[in-house]
């Protein structure tokens, strides 16, 4: 805040600065043209041409010293407050945040907190935090819409240069929560707190709750200004799937779909577009802001399971589909277990069917986007 005060103060001394020495160049212009007798006195001095020359020399200074003033003048150098802060970057979840380096970092699953740790302030202790929480895709706009608008203050925000959603609570101003969307298969969710304690007679630190602190505000508006998503991640080298026919396009590893007849496929049906949403008795997900109906077939051959895909969406009064097919191995094969290494592949091809590919499909849905 400090920094902004002492930016607009030296912004209005430089202008008032050059208005006066261009005031005071036409003052003096003036003076000679409405007091005769000095003119004439100056006039035995030096020639007319002389005179205006020197005046507009007066004049062409004045401007200069004002431009150069506000253009050309070297300001103060802003120190760059967060050079030695600690940036985390997460891969798996495409986005990046810097935070303090006396930060303590705490991961969960599906949350990342960024805490102060407990800072003293006179007798009391503080702690300031910041949450990036992540939800499925699509879960913000159902949260706003669940909360009494009457209890929160709603605004449109920018971060990252992405659309976000600010909700400030009507009763509590201090908290205030961020709803941003990117690319992939998630929602985001950013707040902050800042707690304060205190010590009871018994010795133990008790929380009041949370508190407004400017220092805590300050570094928390930090941070949020450097939220960024990262785009890429490990679908940088995978294979792009575009179909110009029907306009989008969907990245995929290539060695996940080895083969032609594994790899994406699209197709238009008729179908009833109308009720297209309530017809869909099978698992439901939401791709590039649209809603697909997920169907799944099987077949088998040689030890193997392909199982194919096929997500359907309305577009333009048609369904559009697009389908994949991904072999899983028969596990079953290892079985009984004899030996180690037969426990080793077992234990991979389960990793593979419940965990790794589920997951590889699902980063090739969160790739998927129709085109421009």
């Amino acid at each position: 805040m400090r920094r902004i005060i002492d930016t607009v103060l030296n912004f209005i001394w430089k202008i008032l600065g050059g208005i006066a020495v261009i005031f005071a160049g036409i003052a003096i212009f003036a003076n000679f043209l409405f007091t005769p007798k000095l003119f004439q006195k100056l006039m035995k001095l030096f020639s007319k041409k002389v005179f205006i020359t020197i005046t507009l020399i007066i004049v062409v200074l004045a401007g200069g010293i004002f431009a150069w003033q506000y253009f050309g003048a070297p300001g103060e150098k802003v120190k760059n407050e967060t050079a030695d802060w600690q940036t985390y970057r997460n891969e798996e979840f495409g986005f990046e945040i810097k935070y303090p380096k006396d930060w303590i970092f705490n991961p969960d699953v599906m949350s990342f907190n960024f805490s102060s740790g407990e800072t003293i302030k006179g007798s009391d202790g503080f702690s300031c935090s910041l949450n990036v929480a992540l939800a499925v895709k699509g879960a913000n706009a159902e949260h706003i819409n669940s909360l009494p608008k009457e209890q929160w203050q709603k605004s449109d925000v920018n971060i990252d240069g992405k659309s976000a959603i600010k909700l400030v609570s009507v009763d509590s101003p201090i908290k205030a929560y961020y709803f941003l969307e990117n690319s992939g298969e998630h929602s985001f969710q950013i707040y902050h707190s800042t707690t304060r304690y205190i010590t009871n007679q018994e010795g133990y630190k008790v929380a009041l709750g949370f508190i407004y602190d400017q220092e805590c505000m300050d570094i928390f508006n930090q941070m949020l200004s450097n939220f960024r998503f990262i785009e890429g991640g490990e679908t940088a080298n995978w294979e792009i799937y575009k179909n110009e026919e029907y306009g989008f396009e969907m990245k995929y590893p290539e060695d996940f779909l080895p083969t032609q007849p594994l790899q994406p496929k699209t197709k238009i049906i008729q179908c009833d577009y109308a009720n297209f949403v309530n017809n869909c008795t099978t698992e439901k997900t939401i791709i590039d802001g649209l809603l697909f109906c997920l169907q799944k077939t099987s077949e088998g051959a040689a030890g193997t399971t392909y199982i194919t895909y096929n997500y359907t969406t309305v577009r333009d009064r048609e369904c559009f589909v697009v389908s994949f097919t991904v072999p899983y191995s028969n596990c079953s094969n290892y079985l009984p277990i004899e030996s180690q290494e037969i426990q080793q592949m077992y234990d991979k091809c389960k990793l593979d069917e419940e965990v790794t590919k589920p997951e590889t499909i699902n980063q090739i849905l969160s790739t998927f986007k129709f085109l421009e």
